[in-house]
């Protein structure tokens, strides 16, 4: 059996022989596994560091796998489940510059001390907090997010978001911060704002140039409010995704209107 090892940021398997069964199928960032590239005789599979050791079949991943990983999340009714993740460009009032990682850090530890948050550490840089299904983590460019909690409606997310502003606001203004909700940082290049101290950036920043010419802008200069929604089938998970599809424009218009 060959063993997942640590290489520069990312871990690595023998050509032609990917994971299939993990501990933990959190840790991977799958957007990157699928943009997987070749060197020498190994696949790089950008992902963050595991909780658990990983184990890695012998036998190449197939088409069907992936079918039957994505059918394993096809639940009832009765078990479906909202999750949202809230982004936002911090900056400073008084010169409406981005945060600063020391900003940052400094927002981070005064919500984990003030409201009863975890740390959530990588080497001795905090780069987030965590509180029960609850998470705030860090996007490349600072953008602050909430990773919710699965909710069972959307009165019970909208409650879970403002309390979490209020939290962010009550630290924020005694520091001079503010937070802007927009999809696009409307005044400060590329170069202005400062990369997170998290390793699956550095990999992401490296690797973002090499497919495109937007890569670093989407990383550093973008938020988003993302929903998460549970199927029961793959039509049904067909149906919602075309409606999200189609409800986007509409949603992002009526945003900017208000």
């Amino acid at each position: 059996m060959a063993l997942l090892s640590q290489a520069g940021g990312a871990y690595t398997v023998p050509s032609g022989h990917v994971t299939r069964k993990l501990k933990d199928q959190d840790y991977i960032s799958f957007w990157l596994l699928l943009k997987s590239s070749k060197r020498g005789h190994q696949l790089i599979v950008a992902a963050s560091p595991p909780t658990e050791e990983a184990v890695v079949a012998t036998e190449p991943l197939t088409r069907e796998d992936l079918i039957a990983y994505l059918a394993s999340g096809c639940k009832t009714k009765d078990k479906w489940r909202i999750g949202t993740e809230h982004e936002k460009f911090g900056f400073e009032v008084n010169t409406s510059r981005p945060m600063k990682y020391d900003q940052i850090a400094e927002l981070l530890n005064s919500i984990a001390e003030r409201f009863e948050w975890e740390k959530v550490m990588e080497g001795d840089k905090i780069i987030g907090l965590k509180q029960g299904k609850q998470s705030i983590s860090l996007e490349p460019g600072g953008q602050f997010e909430l990773s919710g909690a699965p909710l069972e409606t959307l009165h019970q997310t909208c409650a879970e978001v403002n309390s979490h502003l209020y939290q962010v606001k009550a630290v924020a203004e005694e520091m001079g911060i503010g937070f802007l909700g927009m999809g696009f940082q409307p005044k400060w290049r590329r170069e202005d704002i400062p990369m997170m101290p998290k390793g699956r950036y550095d990999i992401m920043r490296n690797y973002m140039p090499k497919v495109g010419s937007l890569g670093l802008d989407m990383m550093l200069r973008t938020c988003t409010v993302q929903v998460n929604l549970d199927f029961s089938s793959e039509a049904d998970m067909i149906r919602k995704f075309r409606v999200g599809l189609v409800l986007q424009p509409v949603r992002t218009s009526s945003s900017h209107m208000a």
